[in-house]
């Protein structure tokens, strides 16, 4: 067996809901460990959704319908 580290991602769909998102990426990442990959997929958010994940967690990979 490898001795490869174990890596997982956290997957969160997100539409206009910036306050619940931003709680949510805060209690993650406050005990986020480095095998841990956070991708969020903004679905055309209006709210500034995607500009608060840019500014407060340049770490999470960003995703964006500009639908």
């Amino acid at each position: 067996m490898d001795s490869l580290t174990s890596k997982f991602a956290i997957l969160i769909t997100t539409k206009n809901r910036k306050d619940e998102l931003l709680f949510t990426l805060n209690s993650i990442t406050k005990n986020k460990t480095n095998d841990v990959e956070i991708v969020v997929f903004d679905d055309g958010s209006s709210d500034g959704t995607s500009a608060m994940i840019k500014e407060k967690f340049p770490n999470v990979l960003l995703n964006r319908n500009e639908i």
